[in-house]
């Protein structure tokens, strides 16, 4: 009984127009969006427009020099070989017949 009459207490203490604002907010939720450079925006519709695209996640430089380095079966697109997107670089190519992207990820980064 103790801790009901204490929130009680607690919310008269609240300014109204303060507690109609906080209301306001949770009825009429705004979308959280990361902003995404136009530049970098176009590249990615540019790679989604290609279809799709194999996706190969690569956790240090030994991995991403033994693909893409000589001799390496990576080959880089030549129109948009790189995207660098947050805080990533996303290596657009193929890997024999298969379009492929690349990028590295984990705890050597």
């Amino acid at each position: 009984m103790a801790f009901h009459s204490r929130c009680n207490n607690v919310v008269a203490e609240i300014p109204s127009a303060l507690l109609l604002f906080m209301m306001l907010l949770m009825a009429f939720p705004f979308p959280s969006r990361a902003h995404i450079p136009k530049e970098v925006d176009q590249q990615i519709n540019t790679i989604n427009d290609n279809g799709e695209y194999y996706g190969l996640i690569v956790v240090g430089n030994a991995e991403i020099q033994a693909l893409t380095g000589n001799g390496g079966v990576f080959q880089p697109d030549a129109d948009l070989p790189t995207v660098d997107a947050s805080a990533r670089r996303f290596r657009v190519g193929k890997i024999g017949k298969h379009r492929t992207i690349l990028v590295m990820c984990g705890s050597v980064m």
